[in-house]
């Protein structure tokens, strides 16, 4: 008799619907476009809540088998044949955001057809609970908030052929047809759970991968009030301390070993504030500088902070140790902006944490949001003179200051406001189209001035991000044994000179665009004349253009 186990699924990405931000325009990443370009750590997304479901119920004697979708190796075909092959006993499917949706549910269909419990667990589908459950009746279950016991008491329990309804941390249809959901369940001690597995290091390697990034966090919790973040939310889903912290030892005990076992030389600190909180916050993190020093760890890290959580001292230790790249939440360099989202801080705490950052030479990334629902074209000027005045527009994160705010199922911005769901009228596939109304929310920029001004640049912020980013370096990557080396290049020249000058490029754009809408309202001249001001530019770096140049290389050779 085959040994009862578990299957984790991490689905593949899916674009979602145009919602006004470019990160929902641009093709869903794979891990082959992601590892092709680079060790790229925001596109690469090492589902690491997953893995550590997957060590707590390995260290509990349930063996695990993970899928990643997003290797193109890994077939819905594959999968089904796996579950048919072996005793499986629960598969679970994790959702992170809207974009693993649409498949999280087509894959789930084909599994129901074996016979065997599904349940979602995740972010979203924590938020969407009901909607997925009545949509989806072949579900059996979702998971809320974190999911480590919750997941193994439903397993227990399916494995001693016992009710698994009563466990906590769980949704599902009772025997009346209805959507229940029972208690919450209670927050675990982080430092008693094993580290997470590292299934998609190690799947990533035996694929011929060269992965030198992985994903790490130190804490858990966040107890901000962020009216757009969904962070402040998740963590009141489970019974508990708001936020929690792993003990520096037990952190830099899991670095060392991914170093020894996997070679990792970048870590990604997935904590939604490193910082933390309580009087010994700040001694954590000195503590956990001390410990790599002292066990001469030689990595780099990325890692997020509040601008009115740091300090000179802190950040120099943090840069000694390794701690090159930072995310800061800035968000906006407009003061009314900040009091609407209730983000607490203030523009002369922005300027001071950027100089701060800047003097102490940490890579500086800005979480920004460049405008909401109601922003006025005066607004948004300001807040693009506070990204010229401050250098936030650096080639290597300037796509993130053209950053609209985006509607998060269940933020208290989309709980207290009145946000209509994305239509999605227009798009063919059904799944693809529900998924859209379940979880897709919309808006109407309320300054006309400012909507044509979005209008007018979004699409060359997307193509821009787009190429620069991905498609371009991808495609030269692979077809670089057919190419002639020369012209590549020569290409690459061109590429690498406009890339330089991008941040640039995007605000003069920019700014030359609101003059256009601060003296004529007329969409389509607006639309137009913005198009022809980029096209003048492009063919400051290039004889055609971009990808006109780019595919030339090849034509040449004939």
């Amino acid at each position: 008799m085959n040994t009862p186990e578990v299957v984790l699924i991490f689905p593949r990405e899916n674009s979602v619907a145009d919602n006004n931000t470019y990160r929902e325009n641009a093709n869903a990443i794979s891990i082959d476009s992601a590892v092709t370009v680079r060790n790229n750590y925001e596109i690469y997304r090492e589902p690491l809540g997953l893995e550590s479901i997957a060590a707590y119920l390995r260290s509990n004697n349930y063996p695990v088998k993970m899928f990643f979708c997003s290797f193109s190796e890994v077939t819905d075909e594959s999968i089904l044949e796996y579950i048919k092959a072996h005793e499986v006993i629960l598969v679970g499917i994790s959702v992170l955001f809207d974009r693993h949706l649409e498949y999280a549910i087509e894959i789930s269909k084909k599994i129901s057809k074996i016979n065997v419990p599904i349940f979602l667990g995740g972010p979203l589908v924590s938020f969407v609970a009901e909607k997925i459950l009545n949509y989806a009746n072949w579900i059996s279950g979702i998971f809320i908030g974190e999911g480590e016991q919750t997941v193994y008491e439903v397993v227990d329990s399916i494995a001693r052929k016992e009710d698994w309804r009563k466990i906590k941390g769980l949704c599902y249809i009772n025997d009346n047809g209805e959507v229940y959901f029972n208690p919450p369940m209670e927050k675990v001690d982080l430092d008693k759970l094993p580290n997470p597995s590292r299934d998609f290091i190690r799947e990533a390697k035996s694929l011929g991968y060269e992965i030198k990034v992985a994903s790490i966090y130190t804490s858990r919790g966040c107890a901000e009030a962020c009216t757009f973040c969904t962070g402040n939310q998740f963590t009141k889903l489970t019974n508990g301390k708001v936020w929690r912290g792993r003990s520096p030892f037990v952190v830099i005990n899991e670095i060392e070993e991914l170093i020894k076992l996997y070679g990792i030389s970048y870590f990604y600190i997935c904590d939604d504030n490193f910082f933390g909180y309580g009087k010994n916050a700040k001694q954590r993190i000195l503590k956990m500088m001390s410990l790599i020093k002292e066990r001469n760890i030689k990595a780099k890290f990325h890692f997020e902070m509040r601008v009115d959580m740091i300090d000179k001292q802190l950040l120099e230790t943090c840069k000694e140790s390794g701690f090159t790249d930072i995310l800061l939440g800035i968000e906006s360099g407009v003061q009314s902006m900040l009091d609407r989202w209730k983000k607490g801080i203030t523009v002369e705490e922005n300027l001071r944490a950027i100089k701060l950052v800047k003097s102490c030479g940490l890579n500086l990334k800005a979480g920004f949001i460049l405008f909401d629902e109601v922003t006025t074209l005066e607004e948004l000027t300001e807040n693009l003179e506070f990204v010229l005045k401050t250098g936030l527009n650096t080639p290597e994160f300037v796509f993130d200051i053209f950053n609209p705010l985006q509607i998060f199922v269940n933020s208290s911005i989309q709980q207290n406001g009145n946000y209509k769901i994305f239509p999605g009228a227009e798009v063919k596939n059904k799944t693809k189209r529900d998924v859209i109304q379940m979880v897709a929310y919309d808006y109407t920029i309320r300054d006309i001035r400012v909507a044509i001004f979005w209008e007018a640049i979004k699409g060359i912020v997307n193509e821009l991000n787009y190429y620069f980013n991905y498609y371009i370096l991808s495609y030269l990557n692979q077809n670089r044994k057919s190419l002639p080396k020369i012209q590549i290049k020569e290409y690459l020249r061109k590429f690498n000179r406009m890339y330089n000058d991008l941040g640039d490029i995007l605000l003069d754009i920019s700014f030359f665009t609101i003059d256009r809408v601060s003296s004529d309202c007329n969409k389509k001249l607006v639309i137009k004349l913005v198009k022809e001001y980029y096209f003048t530019i492009e063919k400051k770096y290039f004889k055609e253009s971009i990808i006109k140049d780019l595919l030339a290389i090849g034509a040449k050779r004939n």
